[in-house]
């Protein structure tokens, strides 16, 4: 059973003639948060998530008959307005989401437009185990992500399975052709699903390419040089050769498109967004987003180690997370233009406390802090 609206939403007001209208609008801040307009049955007709609520109330409420409308006069039917003030755009879009399957469960895909997420996870299968795209993910699995397009996420798959010479024909290997594999016939892999002898070696590769994507790439590279420096010495060039090869390869996991990807359970953002407050006192509030919940916390500058201690501690997930919000995390992460502070928490940085003590100093002075 949906809850009642005015459980859903801070405020609510009713409307009467025209002038009355008008008059009550006049009570709805001009801030960023969710507004809904509902009939006189009290039934949802709209729900929007707006930067402005004063303003997009008055668009759908105060007709001009003057102006073409280009949009639906709900003004006739509306005898209820209920609004929620919410000034961090992230839990915005958070809180539209909840609300949206809460009230519209029917056709909740026609009100929320999140986007795709793709992950790459080491794939076990019985005779050997490589990365592969998925679209799916568990807490516990060994998995690395987010990605936002299918294209990329199967490019770093490659890169991993080509630069440790991991399986890269999972076709072959579940119908248990093993040796119609061109990457066996071109001498390109060792065959360890045909030669057990070679499993120990494919399992360091693994090892090395879990490493490597889980952001020790640079330590990965230079082992890989001192072993093509060594071939060289030995003049085994063309094992030379193709090592030098996958050292271009893995140079590709510095690429932009590829800056948040983590494992899953060490994946850590910080964002901060700044509150309606004065300038003498700013407030702000801090979103700590893992890749299985996240912890909100309003704070001012004096207490900023709230946030800092929180970060420290180790999150415990026990339930899974909700449906929309790691979309809703990707949503922001991957836009040209993000509100507020996004800093990545996955590695620790001794110059952390100081660089976000500077930002908040920086954005005090700013009514719209940039980042």
């Amino acid at each position: 059973m949906a809850p009642r609206l005015e459980e859903s939403f801070d405020f609510s007001l009713s409307l009467g003639t025209d002038i009355e209208t008008a008059t009550a609008l006049a009570e709805i801040p001009s801030r960023r948060g969710l507004i809904l307009f509902a009939n006189a049955e009290n039934r949802p007709i709209q729900m929007l998530m707006c930067a402005d609520l004063r303003r997009s109330a008055r668009a759908r409420l105060l007709t001009r008959p003057d102006l073409p409308v280009r949009k639906a006069d709900i003004a006739a039917v509306c005898t209820r307005v209920y609004y929620s003030p919410i000034d961090a755009e992230f839990a915005c879009q958070i809180a539209y989401n909840r609300l949206c399957r809460t009230l519209f469960a029917d056709s909740f895909e026609g009100f929320v437009s999140l986007p795709k997420l793709y992950f790459v996870r080491v794939e076990k299968r019985p005779k050997l185990a490589f990365f592969n795209v998925s679209e799916k993910y568990e807490i516990h699995d060994l998995c690395f992500g987010p990605f936002v397009s299918r294209k990329n996420a199967n490019f770093f798959a490659e890169i991993l399975n080509a630069s440790f010479d991991l399986c890269r024909n999972p076709e072959c290997l579940s119908a248990g052709r093993f040796e119609s594999c061109p990457y066996y016939q071109m001498k390109t892999c060792l065959g360890p699903c045909l030669n057990s002898s070679q499993m120990a070696g494919y399992t360091q590769n693994l090892e090395d390419a879990i490493d490597a994507a889980s952001g020790n790439c640079r330590q990965v590279i230079n082992r890989k040089q001192n072993q093509m420096r060594l071939a060289s010495l030995n003049l085994e060039f063309e094992k030379a050769r193709h090592i030098r090869d996958q050292i271009e390869q893995l140079n590709n996991l510095d690429k932009p498109d590829f800056q948040y990807i983590h494992p899953l359970p060490r994946f850590c953002m910080l964002h901060i967004d700044r509150l309606k407050s004065s300038r003498k006192k700013p407030k702000w509030v801090a979103f700590i987003l893992r890749a299985f919940a996240f912890t909100e916390i309003h704070f001012e500058a004096a207490t900023v180690d709230m946030v800092i201690n929180a970060l420290a501690q180790e999150p415990c997930q026990t339930t899974p997370p909700e449906q929309d919000y790691f979309p809703t995390v990707g949503l922001f992460l991957h836009r040209s233009r993000r509100p507020g502070l996004w800093m990545d928490c996955s590695k620790s940085d001794p110059a952390f406390r100081e660089s976000l003590l500077g930002w908040l100093q920086a954005s005090s002075a700013d009514s719209q802090p940039a980042q």
